[in-house]
């Protein structure tokens, strides 16, 4: 199973991941996207794209959150635009990503690995990312594939959270839930955006978790993760701006799609 979220503000790469993933690789694979405010229409779109589709989808009133951010309304949707197109580090754009990105995308991957306790296994990604390739690097012997960074200085560095391999046993299962409780550990309003260390709040609590857990892993290769766009590369992200917004790289990778992906089956 893949699992991966996705808010209303990103549902145009939603459309972009189950078509790449179609013509790429295994269309029956069954792909879980938990979604934020997606309306009716939006979710029988993406079911008449892809035919083995889960949607939990969530209805959310975001004024608790913007409140307890000290935020207005307006300031909310301003940081929601500056996010969607990839402005991580104005105001507190930081803090509006670790809701969306961390607390519900975490806590979406931990729903996810609790309820399907029968699947094999879990492909977590990021949903803004294009599949040019057939994956092939699951091995089923290892508890868990990851993009480690070990040369990486800071922990929020030193594992890449964007693509990663689960196999699903008590192992995974324990440290998802252990991520979780890390993310949790310290509430939005009084996370640390600065400190180098803690940044990327969503990579930093990642760490944590795996080193309170013994797991049998393997390294995946830059391929599965690309944001310099290498042709050989099997996996390619959008976490990168082209021409200073993230609406310039989604341009960008649907048109890889239409020219170079589409009718590959």
């Amino acid at each position: 199973m893949i699992t991966t979220y996705c808010t209303d503000n990103y549902y145009r790469w939603a459309e972009l991941f189950l078509n790449s993933w179609k013509a790429t690789n295994d269309p029956s694979e069954k792909i879980c996207i938990n979604t934020l405010n997606f309306t009716e229409n939006r979710i029988k779109r993406l079911k008449e794209i892809y035919e083995n589709l889960i949607i939990v989808n969530e209805n959310m009133d975001f004024k608790k959150i913007y409140t307890k951010l000290g935020m207005t309304s307006v300031q909310f949707e301003q940081s929601r635009h500056g996010v969607k197109e990839g402005i991580r580090n104005v105001g507190k754009n930081r803090l509006v990503i670790n809701f969306f990105a961390v607390d519900k995308r975490v806590s979406s991957i931990a729903k996810t690995v609790n309820e399907y306790k029968n699947e094999k296994y879990f492909i977590q990604c990021d949903i803004d990312i294009l599949f040019r390739k057939p994956i092939e690097v699951l091995k089923m012997n290892y508890d868990a594939g990851l993009r480690f960074r070990p040369d990486r200085e800071h922990e929020c560095r030193k594992i890449n959270i964007g693509f990663m391999f689960l196999k699903n046993n008590k192992k995974t299962v324990k440290l998802v839930n252990d991520w979780i409780d890390v993310v949790n550990s310290v509430p939005l309003e009084n996370r640390e955006t600065e400190d180098l260390n803690k940044k990327l709040w969503g990579q930093y609590t990642f760490y944590q978790a795996y080193k309170m857990n013994k797991l049998k892993t393997f390294v995946i290769s830059d391929s599965y993760f690309d944001n310099q766009f290498n042709d050989l590369s099997v996996v390619w992200s959008a976490n990168k701006r082209l021409g200073g917004n993230k609406s310039n790289t989604h341009k960008f990778l649907k048109d890889e799609y239409e020219n170079n992906i589409r009718n590959r089956r």
